[in-house]
């Protein structure tokens, strides 16, 4: 009996599929504001955080929405509960210090592939908006930190300057001009680092809007945007804006038509981000050439001063401000290349194993149950045989009565 309910429940269980995929993460770029961490300590950290992204209530509820679930009015299913339901089905596992697996089970194939997907994406995405959104905070932390050494700077430098003017009866034609060429070229400094300001700004909305192009809404704001660098793109964005946003009125964001223009925002918003890009490259190339001109006139001009008219605190102080000034300057560059490395993050995460439809289940093991089924049906058939005979009373043989030692009177046939 036990061998035939074994056999009937393996057929009759209902079936569960599993699907993994196995996702390795690379080696990072330090923060400049921490660069004197190991690397393995922030892979660590990072691979910490895997369960609370993958298994949080966000992740979750993207992935309901994804599969197309809902809780069940007729059975009173809160959302609360489907989500507990659902990250049960969800298994995480960290393989060795740069790699994980997730897997999820489900009774439809190919439903467990497209949530292993999911979650796989989710995860990246979110990993690498954290990263960008770090390096966009230690850049714009180090971008303050600098101009504001660069006003204490300019302020040492003027102090430093006077101070050679003043012990001078008469200031050399060569240092003039060299103070003048020196303000110019500050002035150019200036100019040049607002412009790419505004242009990191202007790409830094567009990443915006292309990672939130789920949300209709997201295009209505193409038209605040301020795109420098890239003018030939602004007014055919600005019109697919508000023609995307005419015909979301009338008709829904499925509709064919609402899609070839969303489609028309999403090249150009590419176009515009590569545009931008480019451009950045141009004025960073342009930064750098005006501040090598600018340290160059600067080290010109103070092997112009004879240092020793100078008093030993004046110049101790010019040189304390020069030295944390540069400092500054070295740590931002290095916080920019972080960012950078942020925006094209993608690259640090290599999918090892693709999630894939299982082709058979992995839940009922047919044959285990059966043979497990089997094994217990026979261990509790010999065991009820042995005490059925051990605690029968019936006496059948002559054996049955000798162990007694009494006598026997006759055999009846």
């Amino acid at each position: 009996v036990i061998s035939l309910i074994s056999v009937v429940g393996a057929f009759l269980m209902p079936k569960r599929y599993e699907s993994y995929t196995t996702i390795l993460v690379k080696g990072e770029t330090l923060n400049p504001l921490n660069w004197m961490s190991a690397v393995e300590g922030t892979q660590q950290n990072r691979l910490g955080l895997f369960n609370e992204i993958v298994l949080s209530r966000t992740t979750i509820q993207s992935l309901l929405d994804s599969l197309g679930q809902a809780p069940d009015p007729s059975k009173n299913e809160k959302w609360d509960d489907l989500i507990e339901s659902t990250r049960k089905k969800v298994g995480t596992e960290i393989r060795g210090n740069d790699s994980f697996r997730i897997t999820y089970a489900d009774n439809e194939p190919f439903a467990t592939q497209k949530a292993v997907t999911v979650l796989c994406n989710t995860y990246i995405q979110v990993s690498l908006k954290s990263d960008r959104q770090q390096a966009e905070e230690t850049v714009k932390f180090l971008e303050q930190k600098v101009e504001e050494l660069r006003k204490e700077f300019d302020q040492a430098q003027q102090a430093y300057v006077s101070s050679r003017h003043s012990g001078l009866a008469q200031q050399p034609d060569e240092e003039a001009s060299l103070r003048l060429k020196h303000a110019k070229e500050q002035e150019d400094f200036t100019t040049i680092e607002q412009t790419l300001q505004q242009q990191q700004r202007a790409l830094s909305q567009i990443r915006f809007i292309q990672e939130n192009l789920d949300d209709p809404t997201t295009i209505s704001k193409i038209a605040a945007l301020d795109l420098q660098g890239v003018t030939s793109y602004v007014d055919t964005l600005k019109a697919l804006s508000l023609k995307y946003n005419q015909l979301l009125i009338r008709y829904t964001p499925r509709y064919p038509r609402v899609q070839s223009v969303r489609e028309e925002v999403v090249a150009l918003l590419g176009k515009s981000a590569e545009a931008l890009q480019a451009a950045i490259q141009n004025t960073q190339a342009r930064k750098a050439s005006v501040a090598s001109l600018r340290e160059q006139t600067l080290g010109d001009l103070s092997r112009s001063i004879n240092v020793q008219a100078y008093g030993t605190e004046r110049s101790a102080e010019f040189i304390r401000v020069k030295d944390n000034y540069d400092a500054a300057k070295q740590r931002l560059g290095q916080a920019k290349v972080t960012k950078e490395l942020a925006d094209r993050g993608a690259s640090k995460y290599v999918i090892l194993d693709p999630a894939q439809a299982p082709d058979r289940p992995t839940k009922p093991k047919k044959m285990l149950i059966m043979m497990g089924g089997a094994a217990l049906g026979l261990i509790v058939g010999i065991a009820a045989m042995w005490l059925m005979e051990y605690y029968d009373p019936t006496v059948r043989r002559r054996q049955d009565i000798e162990v007694f030692n009494k006598p026997i009177i006759g055999y009846l046939p």
